[in-house]
């Protein structure tokens, strides 16, 4: 996902997801909502990004936050069951 914001042909602005939002999401086999933060290797998710990841577990979504290629291979295998 990318968020952000840029300008039409018209000149209108137009905004792209939420402060937040994760940089992968889906939808996992059994309906749940999954939520995936990359960040680079050191660095945390920024507080918009943890209230939304927070948030889609309240929901009982899958959310969690990788910081490299490795770590989210390991996760879907471990950690999501089809």
């Amino acid at each position: 996902m990318n968020v952000g914001a840029a300008t039409d042909s018209t000149g209108r602005l137009v905004r792209f997801g939420f402060p937040g939002l994760s940089d992968i999401i889906g939808q996992l086999s059994d309906g749940r909502f999954l939520a995936i933060e990359v960040k680079m290797p050191g660095k945390k998710p920024t507080d918009h990004q943890q209230n939304f990841l927070t948030r889609v577990e309240k929901y009982n979504g899958v959310a969690y936050t990788v910081h490299s290629v490795d770590e989210l291979d390991k996760f879907i295998k471990s950690e999501i069951k089809s």
